[in-house]
């Protein structure tokens, strides 16, 4: 069909039928693959609008929006992503919505010449008037989608990004509360580091620096870190995934600590 219908599908498509669609079409009649990769169409925010598909248009900037929430949601809940920067899960999810539609252009465009093609072999006496009525059809975007695309993309999406970032920070657990859960978690396995160097400084006479040596299992999700001990003094901080700084701790002398603090974690 592609050989026979060349100049229906070139009159419909344009200039690019023979350096891309050409091929494109011919592997999706061949196989009914999807076409292969489209390059400007995962490049550029518009091509749906441009190629006439306006409804797809309309469901990439959708995916855009849902992406966003989803990508937006698993960060703030977990550690890399603690700071307010509401702008960032935009970057993935722009990225997603772009391969996606780089994949799935071909096949969408080739049904919508296929479509249009049938049509006019319907209505048409000869080719020469199917080329004719082809042209006349060839893909247009309605007055002012572009405008409308790009006031979307530029406004729509900020706006959207600051609400479903706003919600998924007010759910996720508060990392300044000093009582949080997690910092009284880090506070309670400092407290038994306490008890356990005072155990092995008992029977070895200094402290350790070697948790293993220590046999000492703190909470899950706990980790506790030794960083100076000698038989004067020692020092530790412990962290949490969920929490975004760390607790310190230390006893004794020889330690960079104030003194004040001596057995008191000091947790942000």
């Amino acid at each position: 069909m592609i050989e026979t219908s060349d100049r229906l599908y070139a009159s419909f498509i344009g200039p690019n039928w023979t350096s891309h669609y050409r091929g494109a079409f011919g592997r999706i009649e061949g196989s009914g693959q999807r076409g292969g990769w489209n390059t400007a169409a995962a490049v550029v925010p518009f091509w749906f609008v441009y190629r006439g598909l306006t409804s797809w248009s309309i469901i990439f900037f959708l995916s855009v929006l849902v992406l966003y929430a989803v990508y937006a949601t698993v960060f703030t809940f977990f550690s890399w992503m603690r700071h307010e920067l509401f702008w960032w899960p935009l970057v993935p999810a722009y990225l997603t919505a772009s391969i996606a539609q780089g994949l799935v252009a071909d096949k969408l465009l080739y049904k919508l010449a296929l479509r249009k093609i049938n049509q006019v072999r319907r209505s048409a006496s000869n080719q020469a008037t199917a080329v004719r009525e082809l042209s006349a059809l060839a893909p247009k975007a309605p007055p002012g989608a572009y405008i409308t695309h790009t006031v979307l993309m530029l406004i729509g999406v900020p706006i959207w990004s600051v609400g479903v970032w706003s919600g998924a920070t007010a759910l996720r657990p508060s990392y300044s509360e000093p009582q949080s859960v997690y910092v009284a978690l880090l506070r309670t396995a400092l407290r038994d580091l306490i008890v356990t160097q005072e155990t092995f400084f008992l029977e070895a006479a200094q402290y350790s620096d070697d948790i293993a040596r220590l046999r000492y299992v703190p909470p899950e999700g706990v980790i506790i870190r030794l960083t100076s001990a000698s038989d004067s003094g020692w020092a530790a901080t412990a962290s949490h995934a969920m929490v975004a700084a760390s607790c310190t701790i230390f006893m004794g002398r020889g330690t960079s600590a104030e003194p004040a603090n001596e057995g008191i974690a000091v947790c942000p």
